[in-house]
Order: structure tokens, then C-alpha cells, then sequence
């Protein structure tokens, strides 16, 4: 990893809110100055998937899976992002948005009540709930479609937890 790598985000999700964007920068601009993000749903500039595969660090910010994954899919990012992580790129994101690199988990993307949400791009063959301390709700619908057999196995993080996976470990 280069000592100032690259890093983009991604607010997709958020609608490509200023103030998520403006954190970005504040937060990780004591880290590296070779900060980007790609504001994919106001109008795409120049080639958002090569600038993609040009980084170190791809950090994905929250609030609608389902959107982000929408606008993802007709953009081809999500080809871009499985393309990055197969060359060794970080990928990050929390709370909600972490569900993206999963097989499955329980979304509040409709709206109430929290329902499956299938649709994450599987470079982890897990379900995942995020906020498992902390939002009961999901963790029932999580637990139990686990036991029914609608997602597959996976892991539940508690708030103010971080995990790290090597490839798929």
C-alpha cells in the first residue's frame, strides 16, 4: 500500500448527500490527500468504474442498500468493485452499507418494516446483520431466516465493532 494511498467514496446511497461528502473529506484527509468520492446519482462524470480500479481504499457510505445497489448495477460498479477486490483493494463501509458485500442480510431500504435484502454483491458467500446490540428488530428477522433457511449462515457485528476479512476470511 502506497504511504498516501488513494482512496474514493462512495455516497451512493445517501443520494450523494453533501454533508455525508463533506465528512468524508474531513475524516479521511488526515489520512491520505489523495481523496475522491463519485456522486453517481446526479450525473455521472468521465468513467467511474476505471476510476474505481485506481484506487487503494474504496469506502462506501450508508443509507439505502437497495438504491445503492440499483444504481450500482445499471452503472456496471458493481462489476467494477468485484473487479478491485479480486486485485487486493480495501473495501469498507459500515453500518448498513457494509450489507453490500455480503450474500444477504435484513434491510429497512423499503422502508418499515425491515425485510431480506438479497441483493449485496457476495464477495462474502455470508448473511450479515450490522447494529446486532442495538436493533432488535432486525435481528429477529435476521436469526430467523437463518433458521428457515432464506439466508445463509453469517455474522452479526454489535455496534462499535470492526471486522476484517482476508479474501474470505
Amino acid at each position: 500500500m502506497p504511504v498516501s494511498p488513494k482512496c474514493v467514496f462512495l455516497p451512493t446511497a445517501s443520494g450523494d448527500d453533501d454533508t455525508y461528502i463533506a465528512n468524508f473529506y474531513a475524516a479521511f484527509g488526515a489520512f491520505t490527500t489523495h481523496c475522491s468520492h463519485l456522486s453517481l446519482t446526479r450525473g455521472v462524470k468521465g468513467d467511474p468504474c476505471a476510476h474505481i480500479l485506481d484506487q487503494d481504499v474504496i469506502y462506501v457510505g450508508g443509507r439505502n442498500a437497495r438504491r445503492m445497489m440499483e444504481v450500482w448495477c445499471g452503472l456496471g460498479i458493481d462489476k467494477a468493485l468485484t473487479d478491485a477486490w479480486k486485485t487486493g483493494v480495501i473495501l469498507t463501509g459500515l453500518s448498513a452499507e457494509s450489507l453490500c458485500w455480503f450474500s444477504g442480510s435484513t434491510a429497512d431500504s423499503w422502508g418499515q418494516p425491515f425485510r431480506l435484502f438479497q441483493d449485496g454483491l457476495g464477495l462474502l458467500p455470508m448473511s450479515h446483520s450490522p447494529h446486532y446490540d442495538s436493533e432488535p428488530e432486525p435481528r429477529v428477522i435476521f436469526e430467523a431466516s437463518i433458521a428457515r433457511g432464506d439466508l445463509v449462515d453469517g455474522m452479526a457485528i454489535d455496534d462499535h465493532c470492526g471486522v476484517l476479512f482476508r479474501g474470505q476470511r
